[in-house]
């Protein structure tokens, strides 16, 4: 019995590095996602992306598939200056399977304060993030007001 305890926590001990490394991983990601549209570096950005990634923008009316996103950031990212996000306050949850995480961001952006949230499932090619949403649920008109 004491055998079979001691394999069971190191187990547990060995699956909560594992979801840290993985957590440690995503923080990673999304610090360098946010930091190459503050760059206006569109290869960078975009290459952490998945072909299937959604962005649900600031604005309510934005849902935007991938290949849409792309051509209505182009022109921000071509000029030298996309958008500035700063992470100041970031939670990262894992599924038990370690093979589906979610996470939720206050980000300090040129509109003030922001939140974003998204899901990322584990792919072959870790780090890059499937769905991102950066929510701020008011009409840009109400913004400018």
């Amino acid at each position: 019995m004491k055998t079979f305890s001691c394999i069971l926590f190191l187990f547990g001990c060995i699956l909560l590095k594992g979801q840290e490394a993985e957590r440690t991983n995503i923080d990673q990601t999304l610090d360098a996602w946010h930091k190459a549209a503050a760059e206006a570096n569109f290869d960078a950005y975009f290459g952490l992306m998945t072909d299937d990634a959604v962005f649900i923008g600031t604005d309510a009316t934005e849902n935007w598939q991938l290949p849409e996103f792309k051509a209505y950031a182009k022109p921000h990212f071509d000029k030298g200056r996309a958008w500035s996000f700063t992470a100041v306050e970031r939670h990262i949850y894992l599924d038990a399977s370690g093979e589906v995480a979610w996470f939720d961001e206050l980000l300090d952006t040129q509109m003030k304060l922001c939140r974003g949230s998204g899901v990322r499932k584990r792919l072959m090619v870790l780090g890059r993030l499937p769905t991102m949403y950066s929510p701020l649920p008011y009409p840009m008109i109400m913004l400018r007001n």
